[in-house]
């Protein structure tokens, strides 16, 4: 049964972002209008934030006042590719952080259309190896929400490629693994998708691949060769229209035994772990339990 809370923010978010608007066309100002490059005044009272340049890119670090050393989240937000960091995403870090107790590093990607998945990707890929030389490997874990998601798995996918150390464990929160869109059991979870419309999905997705084989698996890494994963904690709702990829991997998980744990809620929104519900806390305490619970 879902909480008062999220009842109350599905019809504000139905109410902020209505069909005609999510099925309308993309409009890269109106996408960005949330956006928060900037740490709202009131978490950087809470945790400490330091921002570094790399690759002419701002490169968050998020720490508690009573950080614990031994282990570092490397986050990847969510926003179709073409959208940055927003308030919910600080807010969900700064819950990170101090319920983990652990450094959160949040980069600020590239974003389409003014870049495309070469230029993200291969950021990530840098800067994951940049990493490796204060971090070990086994140190590092890596989280990431929607096309943080896809980030997630892409960079695990490069770093099998180029014979690099895997993190030490992945989780995804409502990824966008699969840019084609093709499956067509999508068609009817959109019908309860608040968020989400194939429309605009398929638009960010050509913005984001630049006219690319949208099957790449540096672009839909759910195509790739996922054998090598380390160990995966995969959340997702059935009123998500990614809720399809989920299924896709579930198949992929079971005929090459890939360590893909998952845990599917029932008729929540898309990345409803980053807003402030009931639903939400629990994400965040299993998130405590795979990361520490070695």
């Amino acid at each position: 049964m879902t909480s008062i809370q999220f009842k109350i923010w599905r019809f504000l978010i139905k109410s902020k972002f209505s069909k005609k608007d999510i099925n309308s066309e993309i409009d890269i100002n109106k996408a960005r209008r949330f956006d928060s490059p900037i740490p709202p005044r009131k978490i950087k009272n809470r945790i400490i934030i330091d921002n570094q340049e790399f690759l002419g890119r701002n490169v968050f670090y998020t720490k508690p006042k009573n950080q614990k050393n031994n282990k570092i989240l490397l986050y990847f937000h969510g926003g179709a590719f073409i959208s940055g960091i927003t308030t919910p995403h600080w807010n969900f870090i700064e819950k990170l952080s101090l319920s983990l107790g652990y450094q959160v590093i949040l980069p600020e990607y590239p974003l389409a259309p003014e870049s495309n998945f070469h230029d993200t990707t291969n950021f990530i890929f840098e800067l994951y190896k940049y990493l490796l030389n204060e971090h070990r490997s086994s140190q590092i874990y890596i989280l990431g929400d929607s096309a943080g998601g896809n980030l997630t798995v892409s960079l695990s996918l490069m770093l099998t490629k180029n014979k690099l150390p895997q993190p030490k464990k992945l989780v995804l929160l409502s990824p966008w693994l699969d840019l084609s869109l093709n499956n067509p059991v999508i068609k009817e979870i959109e019908k309860n998708d608040i968020m989400l419309s194939i429309k605009k999905l398929k638009t960010a997705s050509k913005l984001y691949s630049n006219n690319s084989d949208i099957n790449n698996p540096l672009i839909s890494p759910i195509y790739g060769d996922l054998a090598n994963l380390p160990e995966t904690h995969y959340f997702i709702s059935n009123h998500d229209i990614l809720f399809a990829d989920s299924q896709k991997m579930k198949e992929i998980a079971s005929k090459s035994r890939i360590d893909i744990k998952f845990y599917e809620f029932d008729k929540m929104m898309h990345v409803w772990m980053l807003f402030p519900i009931p639903e939400a806390k629990e994400v965040l305490i299993q998130i405590n339990k795979i990361i520490n619970d070695e």
